[in-house]
């Protein structure tokens, strides 16, 4: 079920480490935003199967908990993020190599159990459910779903007010999207917002 939201920048960004290819390791380590498993595990086994000798290693987390632990000192040699946030933040670490290219973008949806019996149709039914006792699924503040889900939940309330959205009684937040999304497929949630 589609929501009505902000678009999601996906921005890629080179990170010098002593892991780049230069080195002769024939590894490539790449951190992304964990909405981009699947995708990037298909490419990951293209670009070894084209590049043969290359290792491509892949590290999946919430785009926030990237930036930390490459500002910390990870080896990393391409940084996918899901906001221009925390691309930002890597840059001015001065670790980077070229300029960030946006290479995708995402919608922030709802998605629901497959047979959708609480019949959530927009933002506000969330806070319905949580009214009605049951769980809702957000990703943490701190990760770039969270945020654009707090906004949009923020904006459903009645008049957009930007009051806060659901009681955070009935909110479980995962560290990434695909961690949240994990929780509705595993019914320990009614609803939740990914993307």
């Amino acid at each position: 079920m589609r929501s009505a939201t902000s678009i999601l920048v996906l921005v890629v960004l080179s990170v010098l480490s002593s892991s780049c290819g230069g080195d002769g390791s024939g590894e490539l380590t790449v951190s992304a935003a964990s909405s981009l498993t699947d995708a990037f595990e298909e490419l990951a086994e293209g670009f070894e199967a084209d590049n043969p000798g290359t290792e491509v290693l892949l590290n999946f987390d919430s785009s926030a908990a990237l930036a930390n632990q490459i500002d910390a000192g990870a080896p990393v040699d391409v940084f996918a993020s899901a906001d221009a946030a925390n691309v930002a933040q890597v840059a001015a670490s001065g670790r980077t190599y070229g300029e960030p290219v946006v290479f995708a973008t995402n919608d922030l949806v709802i998605v629901t159990r497959p047979d959708n019996e609480y019949e959530v149709a927009g933002p506000g039914d969330l806070a319905r459910l949580v009214a009605e006792g049951e769980v809702i699924a957000l990703c943490a503040e701190s990760a770039p779903c969270g945020r654009l889900a707090d906004e949009l939940l923020a904006g459903s309330e009645p008049g957009g007010s930007g009051a806060a959205g659901p009681d955070e009684s009935g909110v479980t937040r995962a560290p990434n999207a695909r961690a949240t999304l994990g929780a509705v497929v595993r019914g320990d949630a009614a609803a939740a917002v990914v993307y």
